[in-house]
């Protein structure tokens, strides 16, 4: 059976309103910023409008896996504590990338090593005045891996901090083109929409491609995917 896929603004519903309240007004700043960012520069939902795409990818994979989890075990977290996290593990990335002269994403420069980003998103946190619990500071600090704080005697990273490395990873590199720009498997799922594509010549190779446009509050952006699968433009 396959499930809904819940859109950004109705899972953020889902989450216990102190935290809420803090989560709406993120988005309500920042929602021209997140619909135009890319989800990274170049592994996964790497198109304009892909981070937040990611995050709504991420967040709905939570809503999956939390149901099918819990059902078997009693998890130690609620839902809403997960939503969090996954809306927040990136936080960073609409503010760390940057267009250089060809045109190509380049990370901005202070913010390419991991100290860096946490910092970045800590201060974010801290600008809004969210209060997280242990759990979720574990997760967000983990969210990524243990990587460099495993230790071989002590579990670093928690049950919520697991279960959003699983949520992010299929995201990233599970599914890392996901949402399609059409025709999703998933009933629901679509990138920031996407108005009907118009035949135009390709102008790297000369076929002809389709010229498509992302439509955000900010605007269309327009880009296009050439039918002729060696062009440079052949992927979305």
């Amino acid at each position: 059976m396959t499930s809904i896929y819940h859109s950004l603004d109705s899972m953020i519903e889902m989450i216990e309103p102190e935290q809420r309240k803090v989560i709406k007004q993120i988005l309500e700043d920042n929602r021209d910023l997140f619909s135009v960012a890319s989800g990274s520069s170049s592994n996964h939902q790497t198109w304009p409008g892909g981070y937040i795409d990611h995050v709504t990818e991420c967040m709905n994979l939570a809503i999956q896996f939390y149901i099918t989890l819990n059902a078997c075990r009693e998890l130690d977290f609620s839902l809403g504590e997960a939503l969090v996290v996954m809306f927040l593990h990136d936080i960073e990335k609409p503010w760390r990338y940057r267009l250089d002269g060809s045109g190509k994403l380049e990370t901005i420069p202070g913010m390419q090593g991991k100290p860096e980003r946490a910092e970045n998103r800590n201060t974010t946190i801290a600008r809004y005045r969210l209060v997280l619990n242990a759990r979720q500071l574990n997760a967000m600090q983990y969210v990524e891996g243990e990587l460099d704080d495993y230790a071989p005697k002590r579990r670093m990273m928690w049950p919520l901090g697991a279960f959003c490395h699983l949520c992010d990873v299929w995201s990233a590199r599970g599914w890392p083109n996901s949402p399609a720009a059409y025709s999703d498997t998933w009933p629901g799922a679509k990138r920031i929409t996407d108005i009907q594509p118009s035949k135009v010549i390709c102008s790297d190779c000369g076929s002809y491609a389709d010229k498509r446009f992302r439509e955000t509050r900010v605007g269309p952006v327009e880009y296009q995917v050439c039918q002729n699968s060696e062009c440079h433009y052949s992927q979305e």
